[in-house]
């Protein structure tokens, strides 16, 4: 899954200006009030996670320079994502190309604060429905069939370039979980103390 994550990153950049990113909604921001122990201890963890995650981002760059067949059918595994987003009757490229213009409404600083609110509500419903496609999509049989042999083709690409990726995942994988662990941990903790 680590791999598929880093390879949908890249491939879906224009979802992402839509949809807020996977791995932020994995890694919530450490809003709680955290002795200064802990939120070092949280940061730590967090530059940790961002060294094995970029150096494995390295490795699979590598990898796809090396094997540019892995890119096609990185791009066929996007279309049928795509795809399988507008089986329902959704046109996603019609609905993604609202969403942009509704960001350069908002960002263009020319809209009063009724017309800012009005179009921040459509585009957090707009975003919705394409994260709901887009999670159902990733989930059918087909997409996920598709990207089990995209990730074992990447990982098999990788673990050419550094034989140690699949350890490197591993052990991403299991910081992200302590790091899950402990962010729970640290807002419990400060609900209690409330």
């Amino acid at each position: 899954m680590i791999i598929r994550k880093l390879a949908v990153a890249a491939a879906l950049a224009a979802f992402a200006a839509v949809a807020p990113a996977q791995e932020a909604a994995e890694q919530p921001e450490i809003t709680v009030n955290a002795s200064p122990e802990m939120f070092a201890e949280l940061k730590a963890m967090q530059d940790e996670m961002q060294t094995l995650n970029s150096r494995l981002t390295t490795i699979q760059t590598q990898a796809f320079e090396q094997n540019p067949e892995i890119v096609a059918e990185q791009q066929a595994w996007q279309a049928l994502v795509m795809q399988t987003m507008g089986s329902g009757g959704l046109e996603v490229e019609t609905a993604m190309q609202r969403v942009q213009e509704m960001q350069a409404k908002l960002q263009s600083g020319e809209l009063d604060e009724e017309q800012q609110q009005a179009t921040l509500l459509a585009l957090q419903q707009e975003s919705q429905v394409l994260q709901e496609a887009h999670q159902a999509a990733i989930q059918s049989e087909p997409v996920l069939a598709a990207g089990a042999k995209l990730e074992e083709r990447i990982l098999a690409a990788m673990k050419a370039i550094d034989p140690a990726s699949e350890q490197l995942i591993a052990e991403l994988r299991e910081k992200e979980a302590t790091y899950q662990a402990a962010v729970m941990a640290a807002m419990q903790n400060a609900q209690q103390g409330q």
